[in-house]
């Protein structure tokens, strides 16, 4: 088999990774009500709200990310949901350094905006993070966010990441070396039987059509951490 796969309509299972490359119904989270895109620009502040103790969720959503959020959203946060938010595209703008608890990160229908012209962009995952310990995160989800391109870059500081998953994120690409920052120990290689540890156990990438191209070889990486599909 060609190590290269053209896929139109494919769902594929692989240890631990699920690729649905169909031209799907959207679907939506299930606690979460369907909204349609946001403005780029104006409208109200970004709130946020936590829920619970046992739980360490805290919620942010609608509108746009204030310029100093931090105040808004607890230290003992462990599950952050950032939910329909329009973000801007400047660097050093968001604050999560003291989240020092938080393992979970769930960002669905949000946009990063060019603050000059108004215009969408696809999504700046690593400005958002930056200032976070991203070594303590174990989980990732993603829900019609656009991405375009999941770049070597794009996990950068995960190094215990445990989980991903893209669900309607608009992927046309995993460029090569995309899962190698997951991969702990040196040297980090992508060729095949290369020995890298990693806590790396499943990837998920839901209703993406316009993924038509999927190289295995950027999985070797994080290969021998990847887990068999629950049934």
């Amino acid at each position: 088999m060609s190590r290269r796969m053209f896929l139109t309509c494919l769902i594929v299972v692989q240890a631990a990774i699920s690729l649905r490359m169909c031209n799907a119904e959207e679907t939506t989270s299930d606690s979460l009500p369907t909204l349609a895109p946001p403005i780029c620009l104006g409208g109200p502040l970004t709130q946020c709200k936590w829920l619970d103790e046992p739980s360490g969720i805290t919620i942010c959503s609608e509108g746009s990310w204030p310029a100093d959020p931090a105040f808004d959203v607890p230290p003992t946060t462990q599950h952050l949901i950032l939910y329909n938010i329009k973000f801007p595209n400047r660097e050093n703008s968001f604050r999560f350094s003291h989240l020092i608890n938080l393992t979970v990160l769930q960002i669905e229908y949000s946009e990063s905006c060019d603050l000059t012209t108004g215009a969408t962009v696809p999504f700046l995952f690593q400005n958002l993070v930056a200032s976070l310990d991203r070594s303590t995160m174990r989980t990732l989800f993603f829900t019609h966010i656009h991405f375009e391109t999941i770049d070597d870059d794009f996990f950068a500081g995960f190094s215990g990441l445990e989980s991903v998953e893209f669900d309607n994120c608009r992927i046309k690409e995993f460029t090569r070396r995309s899962f190698s920052p997951l991969a702990m120990g040196a040297p980090v290689s992508s060729l095949p039987g290369a020995r890298n540890t990693s806590s790396f156990k499943q990837l998920r990438v839901v209703h993406a059509a316009e993924l038509t191209e999927f190289a295995w070889e950027v999985l070797y990486p994080v290969a021998e951490s990847l887990e068999g599909s629950p049934s």
